[in-house]
């Protein structure tokens, strides 16, 4: 029996540069039946017609080229201008597929049927304390739901506890992982906590760590972004070694790396991120402000935080009002790169920065503190410069000889950029991610005894 192909796009021009050539062979080769959909014929772009009369001109047109292809034409009826995601398009769309009837594709073997949950709170420490209420609710969406396997993105307070718990109790097999820097476990002062009592035993800090430690222990696997984060969790709460696997965050590579700075510009220096009291981007002011003078080296700082009021305040006091500009948040960082000589990040604690793997992938060279798995992105500064952290002076002598050295600094960013291409790849590390969730769910097939036929695709619960 052949299959009903629906092709569904914006306007009927868009069927015929885009896809008209596909679907006039899975007609003939496939024997296929084919069916388009617009979500508009098309209102606009006349100076003769009104709305209504270019609007019906353009989709008699549309019948009849889809007459060409022996095909079926609906319409959504949606404006030209007003192709937005909202309910009444959705209603629209949805009710030109339940009149064309296509035929919907069955998933291929290794296809990943997502469930996504949102259950962090406003204080996004959503299931942190084991209640049992909690864990009981958690425990029947996972049996009802039956996944094969269950994906936790933690942060630093595990604040998904109760739902691992709940995974688990259920018989799902459990992925964790961790992307932030673990905090150190601190006992409580003398007197504040019962276990106070007993100071020598640390009992709190025992406490709070088997908390933290028993969503590693019932994980199939912990993800973790960089080897010292996955080193420090497993000396700090004890992770287990064996559960634990480092895939590096990605990044996506930009077509050409080649662009040459203007070398008549002033040796420029960029920040893109967060302006937090963690970012330290205090440090690196007091770096530019240390630079000899003749580099007349300027900043280009792109974000928003509750630090930058202090750190205008530290600019005027340091005079370099006029060397620093404030781009405010933006949404293509590449332009940003494009005009930096040097990217540089002073962060205190870091487990992986996306911003210097994006400035790496630009071919820029980087500048880092030498503090969590910041110096494995540099490849212990093979890739990059690796500084002590909260070090202005040896950052800004870290600038000045970039500054001064051509040659040094563009070999500093072609290394980057081609380590950033062998390990940060987005088709490589969704490739590791899925073979690892593909392992994992096995282990829940193989405990069910699953026979080949038997084998259908089950969800995946993503839970964040």
């Amino acid at each position: 029996m052949s299959k009903k192909i629906l092709a569904f796009m914006a306007h009927p021009d868009d069927v015929e540069f885009k896809c008209a050539g596909t679907l006039a062979r899975l007609q003939k080769e496939a024997g296929c039946s084919i069916a388009i959909a617009t979500a508009t014929s098309g209102d606009c772009g006349s100076v003769e017609h009104d709305l209504h009369e270019i609007a019906r001109i353009r989709h008699a047109e549309a019948v009849a080229a889809a007459k060409v292809l022996d095909a079926e034409y609906y319409c959504a009826g949606c404006n030209d201008l007003l192709i937005t995601y909202n309910e009444e398009n959705l209603r629209r769309f949805v009710e030109v597929v339940r009149k064309a009837k296509p035929d919907l594709a069955e998933p291929a073997e290794d296809t990943l049927d997502i469930r996504r949950v949102d259950w962090l709170d406003h204080t996004f420490a959503g299931d942190r304390d084991y209640t049992m209420n909690r864990i009981r609710d958690r425990r029947r969406w996972f049996r009802d739901v039956a996944p094969d396997a269950a994906l936790f993105v933690q942060s630093s307070n595990t604040p998904l506890r109760a739902s691992v718990l709940g995974a688990a109790l259920a018989g799902v097999p459990i992925v964790t992982t961790h992307r932030t820097m673990p905090w150190p476990v601190e006992d409580p002062p003398s007197g504040r906590h019962v276990f106070g009592l007993l100071p020598g035993l640390h009992l709190h800090r025992r406490k709070v760590v088997f908390k933290t430690w028993l969503t590693g222990r019932l994980a199939r696997a912990i993800v973790y972004n960089s080897r010292q984060v996955r080193a420090d969790y497993e000396h700090l709460y004890g992770y287990p070694s064996g559960q634990g696997i480092v895939i590096p965050n990605a990044v996506e590579i930009p077509a050409d790396t080649s662009a040459e700075r203007d070398p008549a510009c002033p040796f420029t220096i960029g920040y893109v991120g967060r302006l937090g009291r963690e970012k330290r981007v205090d440090v690196l002011l007091e770096a530019v402000a240390r630079m000899h003078a003749d580099q007349k080296a300027r900043l280009l700082v792109y974000g928003e935080g509750p630090e930058k009021p202090n750190l205008l305040q530290l600019t005027d006091r340091l005079g370099l009002s006029h060397r620093v500009t404030w781009g405010g948040p933006t949404q293509n960082p590449a332009w940003v790169y494009d005009r930096c000589d040097v990217v540089v990040l002073c962060s205190r604690r870091e487990s992986s920065s996306n911003m210097i793997l994006e400035a790496m992938a630009a071919g820029r060279p980087v500048v880092v503190s030498s503090v969590g798995g910041l110096p494995e992105l540099v490849d212990q500064g093979r890739a990059g410069i690796c500084v002590p952290p909260l070090d202005a002076g040896a950052l800004a002598a870290a600038l000045d000889y970039l500054a001064i050295h051509d040659d040094f600094r563009r070999a500093v960013g072609r290394r980057g950029c081609e380590r950033v291409r062998r390990l940060h790849d987005p088709r490589i590390v969704a490739n590791t991610w899925r073979n690892l969730l593909q392992t994992v769910a096995g282990m829940k097939r193989v405990h069910r005894n699953r026979t080949p036929e038997a084998a259908e695709t089950q969800p995946l619960a993503l839970v964040r």
